[in-house]
């Protein structure tokens, strides 16, 4: 995966983002966790997550996956 330098923080992010907004609504947490694996293994580290997301759901189970 193409990396990027995000500014000037010395930090490097993968050019494709993760997106989260149906996490905990639309997708279940077995499939959520299908997703972050398959982007993880493909080099992925940036995740788009919010709060309004599923009023919470999907930063609740990007936190579980996580763990």
């Amino acid at each position: 995966m193409e990396m990027r330098r995000l500014g000037n923080t010395g930090m490097r992010v993968s050019a494709l983002g993760l997106g989260t907004l149906t996490w905990g609504r639309d997708t279940l947490e077995s499939e959520a966790a299908a997703q972050l694996e398959a982007f993880v293994e493909a080099g992925g580290n940036l995740v788009d997550t919010s709060p309004t997301y599923g009023d919470g759901q999907a930063e609740q189970v990007l936190g579980r996956l996580l763990s």
